[in-house]
């Protein structure tokens, strides 16, 4: 997703939720995923166990870094992944489960329609 054009008010409701959203300028092939190994490593050195890790993904490519949280840094480990994940990756984690199970029982919510004016960061 490109946060550049997400809307303020949506950047708002993902701040109150505690939800960092980054835009990541596209310099080389894997520059989301280059900062995501990066800030998944930089969360294993400040929060000791029994932290827990939730990455949403079915990308091979962190399977590393999984294992590395789990075994090294001795954190839970969950991987919301969609049908294709590989089981590799989902080996990794301590519990795994398809995203689209996972949010398959929440009720739709609409969000009031506020004016980018009212909102205050």
């Amino acid at each position: 997703m490109n946060a550049i054009i997400v809307s303020q008010t949506n950047i708002s409701v993902l701040y109150y939720t505690q939800v960092t959203v980054v835009h990541i300028n596209a310099t080389s092939k894997n520059a989301a995923d280059d900062k995501l190994r990066q800030s998944l490593r930089r969360f294993a050195q400040s929060y000791p166990p029994p932290a827990t890790v939730i990455l949403v993904s079915g990308d091979i490519n962190f399977a590393a870094e999984l294992s590395d949280l789990r075994h090294r840094h001795n954190l839970e480990v969950i991987c919301l992944h969609n049908a294709q994940a590989q089981t590799a990756l989902l080996a990794c984690a301590h519990k795994a489960r398809r995203f689209d199970h996972f949010t398959a029982d929440l009720p739709v919510v609409f969000l009031p329609k506020v004016s980018a004016s009212s909102v205050i960061l």
